[in-house]
């Protein structure tokens, strides 16, 4: 009778042992990206805005597609987390540059643009 439970203690522990090594690990997540969100509450319709990682010496491509007229808002959504520089510009003015801003993990960075 020892023998017969001992037994079946040992077939529960490796069909235990089975079914937990069949199971894979939850993947990781990625880092959930941040979204900036330009307000042009200048009397100025904005035609460059600019986003590049604070460890960039470049400021890389202007990331509106069109004009960013007085009173609208462009949202640039995707960006990886981190510290950024930005800066906007237009025919009559220029805001920024701005430097190490943190755009945190899911986090949405409004940048408010007056005269």
């Amino acid at each position: 009778m020892k023998n017969i439970k001992f037994v079946v203690k040992i077939v529960l522990i490796l069909t235990l042992a089975i079914i937990l090594s069949a199971c894979e690990p939850e993947p990781s997540s990625a880092p959930e990206n941040a979204t900036l969100v330009v307000v042009n509450d200048s009397s100025s319709d904005m035609y460059y805005l600019y986003v590049s990682p604070s460890s960039s010496s470049s400021w890389g491509d202007n990331q509106l597609t069109s004009t960013l007229n007085s009173g609208s808002t462009f949202t640039l959504n995707e960006i990886p987390p981190g510290e950024y520089d930005m800066y906007a510009d237009s025919s009559a003015s220029l805001w920024g540059p701005i430097y190490n801003i943190a755009l945190n993990e899911g986090a949405t960075w409004t940048w408010t643009l007056i005269d």
